[in-house]
């Protein structure tokens, strides 16, 4: 299937509070290869 070769990166500072929903968002279309970066959040 395509989506099996689509890799998401996701870059983040403070957003714990979204974070969350971003993910289940991506997986509710099929995208499972998810990456989030963060470098320096407070939250």
């Amino acid at each position: 299937m395509l989506l099996e070769k689509i890799f998401v990166i996701i870059p983040v500072l403070n957003e714990e509070s979204t974070i969350t929903n971003v993910i289940k968002s991506l997986q509710f279309y099929g995208l499972k290869n998810i990456m989030v970066v963060d470098n320096g959040s407070t939250d």
